[in-house]
């Protein structure tokens, strides 16, 4: 088996991960959607990305959406134009209801939705949470 070409489907073996979309020398590179199945405090989560790759990371225009199952609140969808697998000063992140967020001098991240929920944890350059975090729930 050589690497995948073209228009295909990669499954990893836990099922957990599913890219839809263009392939060139085994790596995402065009159009495609990636979707990954995780849990976030102990709910199931889903993360999206569809739009444009180059060498499997985003690259172009595209969004990205993470639903978390029975939180509402915590939907949250990114669009904008990815350069090097990160947003561009241009893009926007969009809540269904947008919360409050604020960082502490020591980098920890803290969201609070309208919901008296609140999370309080660690955000890479992508905004995307990383390490241990602490979700509360009112």
């Amino acid at each position: 088996r050589g690497k995948p070409e073209g228009e295909g489907v990669e499954v990893t073996k836990e099922g957990k991960a599913v890219y839809k979309g263009s392939f060139a020398g085994g790596r995402y590179n065009g159009y495609g959607k990636l979707e990954v199945r995780f849990e976030c405090a102990m709910r199931p989560a889903v993360e999206t990305f569809e739009g444009h790759w180059v060498d499997s990371k985003r690259h172009g225009k595209g969004q990205y959406t993470l639903v978390v199952e029975g939180c509402p609140d915590s939907s949250s969808f990114t669009m904008g134009v990815w350069e090097n697998n990160k947003l561009n000063k241009n893009g926007s992140l969009i809540y269904s209801q947008p919360p409050e967020a604020k960082t502490l001098d020591d980098g920890t991240v803290v969201v609070m939705y309208a919901d008296g929920k609140k999370v309080v944890g660690g955000q890479n350059d992508d905004h995307q949470w990383h390490g241990e975090c602490e979700i509360t729930y009112k």
